[in-house]
């Protein structure tokens, strides 16, 4: 398999040196890869690494066949992603940065490489997964660990809302993420108004692939209760409640300033239990939520 090199496709700042990126992901992929590794499969990865002087995220697929065709047309994984991110930008949906999207072509297969900024802070999973003790993650670093291990009730609470209002500004843009889960979901802040931004933009989609915006606000609410159940990691009742209030963008009974019981207040209510209904529903078609891959555990080693 004869390699052409690393070419640069697309660069996210102005003036910065295509032969510069180039050289570096060259000189990272020939030392081995090093970094963290949060993902493997057969096809893909995702590496914590340094390159070029900055901590990034590099995410990588081989591609064969249809993947391949797909990404030379312009509509792959990286293509979709860099799309993805710079639509949640414009509409200050919080993201990482995509800096840099290459590929390197053989005679045989296609490999696509994202680099993407990478956000101090742990992920939404790793917060439930601390909050009901489970153990064994390696995915994030210590300073993210102790983060999601100290974030107490009242911020965690405050945190499920804002999963809310970030779902409800989606759908108010017109677009869902089909790949909402907890694990694609970094906590940037965790004071009184948190900042959670979405690291995985490759499904940023229109409302129409989900058949409208209650469907598409259900799916993702719905992807926010499944992955932590399938890694016995589930959100208590309090924090759903919390979620599809700001999904509704209603205030909380216990909240400063929420009026007293009133007839809109019970219609609130009801709004409330419906869509509780709803997802619940949803959650219980899907089946056995227990993932493919644990995002827990400690990814498996290239072979």
């Amino acid at each position: 398999m004869t390699n052409r090199g690393i070419v640069i496709d697309r660069i996210f700042e102005p003036g910065a040196s295509r032969a510069a990126w180039s050289c570096a992901l060259e000189a990272w992929r020939r030392s081995g890869e090093p970094g963290r590794t949060l993902k493997r499969d057969a096809r893909a990865s995702v590496v914590a690494a340094r390159l070029a002087g900055r901590d990034v995220i590099v995410k990588q697929w081989s591609l064969v066949g249809v993947s391949r065709l797909k990404a030379s047309l312009g509509a792959g994984r990286g293509q979709r992603h860099w799309s993805g991110a710079a639509w949640l930008a414009r509409h200050h949906v919080d993201t990482a940065t995509c800096l840099v999207l290459a590929h390197d072509s053989s005679e045989r297969e296609r490999i696509d490489y994202l680099v993407m900024e990478r956000l101090p802070g742990p992920s939404v999973l790793e917060i439930l997964a601390a909050a009901r003790g489970r153990q064994g993650s390696t995915r994030c670093d210590a300073a993210d660990a102790a983060t999601a291990a100290v974030l107490g009730p009242r911020r965690q609470l405050a945190l499920a809302r804002e999963l809310g209002l970030q779902l409800r500004r989606l759908v108010g843009h017109g677009r869902f993420n089909r790949d909402h889960k907890p694990s694609n979901l970094i906590v940037l802040s965790a004071d009184h108004r948190p900042r959670v931004a979405i690291i995985d933009c490759v499904a940023i989609l229109p409302l129409s692939r989900a058949g409208g915006p209650g469907e598409a606000l259900h799916r993702m609410l719905a992807s926010l209760y499944i992955e932590p159940s399938g890694v016995g990691a589930p959100p208590r009742r309090s924090l759903i409640l919390a979620t599809l209030h700001g999904a509704l963008g209603i205030d909380r009974p216990d909240s400063p300033g929420a009026p007293r019981i009133s007839n809109s207040h019970r219609a609130a209510r009801r709004r409330l239990h419906a869509l509780w209904n709803s997802v619940a529903d949803r959650v219980r078609s899907h089946g056995d939520p227990t993932p493919r891959v644990d995002p827990l555990a400690p990814p498996a080693r290239a072979p």
